[in-house]
């Protein structure tokens, strides 16, 4: 039987790429106190994805790739854009139906939270092989909040479409693919 939580160990989180990761949350907290100001909220939604961009790279680059690292990593994505997306909502640079299109995907995904829960504590990762789908929504979300702070409505709904569509088909694949993998374990 495997420890509880063995997998997640902190320690993989202290080098260049965990700690850009981690750049990411004190953004997240930052977000919506200086998003009515455009010019800072562009600039603090670029470098958060600049870091999004960054870590992943590096991590392969350096050998420091870690399941842990993975999963911080989609977390704190989360935390950031739908505190952004709220704050873009707030201070009325997207309506609020769209940031609801923005985050198809999470809707998807949040009944396998409990699932995901119980499996680390277990000690039994889950894959983490992301779909290209997936990615390019992740890709089109920063393009969509981009275009609100700019002003380019047509660029903002086109993207928005475009993640619900790519977002909502890669939710419900992580979620027929982790159903099929629970089913197998029994």
């Amino acid at each position: 039987m495997k420890k509880p939580l063995s997998i997640l160990n902190p320690a993989q989180l202290w080098n260049l790429a965990g700690i850009l990761t981690l750049v990411r949350l004190p953004l997240a907290i930052v977000f919506p106190f200086i998003a009515a100001d455009p010019s800072w909220a562009l600039g603090v939604l670029l470098l958060a994805a600049l870091t999004d961009i960054l870590d992943g790279w590096v991590a392969r680059l350096q050998g420091t790739v870690s399941h842990l690292g993975g999963f911080v990593d989609g977390w704190i994505d989360k935390i950031f854009n739908i505190n952004a997306g709220w704050s873009l909502v707030v201070f009325d640079w997207m309506p609020w139906w769209l940031a609801v299109l923005l985050f198809t995907r999470e809707w998807v995904q949040i009944p396998m939270v409990p699932y995901y829960v119980q499996r680390y504590m277990r000690g039994n990762i889950p894959p983490n092989r992301p779909l290209i789908a997936g990615k390019i929504a992740s890709v089109l979300l920063v393009v969509a909040m981009v275009a609100s702070l700019l002003s380019w409505e047509n660029t903002m709904y086109i993207s928005a479409a475009l993640v619900s569509v790519l977002g909502g088909y890669s939710g419900v694949y992580y979620f027929v693919r982790e159903f099929e993998l629970f089913s197998q374990s029994d």
